[in-house]
């Protein structure tokens, strides 16, 4: 049976959670996780769990847009199973604590289109923290580089 990865992609928005795990879209999708795994790399660049992070992140970004929220409440917004998985899922994407990725997402005003939607300003802010020059973690640094259009111009 040949992978429709539209619908897989679809699937994994509509019920977009931390908890949602490979072996659940396979099913879902009716192919062997390993399949999966490789035709979703292989169609967007990026592993599957990976895509749940960075679309998590753009959740998370949107979220602290619209105003302050204490870090439990926007972890069960959302979907984490507790604060302190919702806190170290923050620690391990972004490299720093919560306290920090809130003022300097609120500080930048990162556009919502997300990661696969950005420009210039996008990849130039996320991956470099303006105040200490800190990069984020590697592999991060490098999807937003790439994902990013080289013309300047916004998808």
């Amino acid at each position: 049976m040949p992978l429709d990865i539209k619908k897989v992609k679809r699937y994994i928005d509509e019920n977009l959670t931390p908890t949602l795990t490979l072996k659940e879209i396979a099913s879902e999708a009716k192919i062997d996780p390993a399949d999966l795994a490789r035709g979703f790399r292989n169609a967007y660049g990026v592993p599957v769990k990976k895509y749940i992070d960075l679309q998590l992140m753009d959740k998370l970004a949107s979220r602290l847009q619209e105003g302050f929220a204490p870090g439990y409440i926007v972890g069960r917004e959302l979907g984490f199973r507790s604060d302190h998985v919702f806190y170290r899922w923050v620690k391990r994407v972004y490299s720093r604590p919560y306290k920090e990725v809130e003022s300097w997402i609120r500080k930048e005003s990162v556009p919502k289109e997300g990661p696969f939607l950005s420009c210039n300003v996008v990849r130039r802010s996320w991956t470099e923290d303006p105040e200490t020059k800190n990069p984020l973690k590697k592999s991060t640094k490098k999807l937003y580089q790439e994902s990013a259009p080289k013309n300047g111009t916004c998808r």
